[in-house]
């Protein structure tokens, strides 16, 4: 799909930057490899074409409703994120979502928006604290040691 919305953008840049309306099928070919995938969606679904939402990678979904702009920018954000963030966690999640994103949905399936969600508000809520040594109840008698 990936090299199907890329020959797609350098035939129609205009098309690719500004994006389709979410019901109208995109202007794309179905791939050889999946057209038995497609004809099997179609005959249940009675659509013919490739949508939006047959593109499960999120920027390329992305990309083909809001355009590639929307797509960049949102994809600049995680970067910018990834600069300036104070934590680990954050660093790791933007990472994350930029190259989990490539092959999978992010914000559309709710067993990855859920978990991913709240893993950013901890991180963004949390910060980081220092890690203090705390004495423990059970202390050890130096002679019971030298004794062993």
């Amino acid at each position: 799909m990936w090299q199907a919305a890329g020959s797609f953008a350098l035939a129609s840049p205009v098309e690719a930057m500004t994006g389709f309306w979410p019901g109208l099928a995109l202007p794309l070919p179905v791939p050889a490899q999946l057209s038995f995938l497609w004809s099997m969606q179609a005959g249940e679904w009675g659509i013919t074409g490739v949508h939006p939402y047959n593109l499960h990678g999120f920027w390329l979904r992305m990309a083909a409703t809001w355009g590639v702009g929307t797509a960049a920018l949102s994809a600049a954000a995680l970067c910018w994120a990834m600069i300036v963030a104070k934590g680990n966690a954050v660093r790791s999640l933007s990472m994350l979502c930029i190259a989990a994103g490539m092959t999978m949905g992010l914000v559309y399936c709710s067993n990855v928006a859920v978990p991913l969600l709240l893993a950013f508000v901890v991180s963004v809520r949390s910060t980081p604290r220092p890690v203090r040594l705390q004495k423990t109840c059970l202390q050890i008698p130096l002679n019971v040691i030298e004794g062993i």
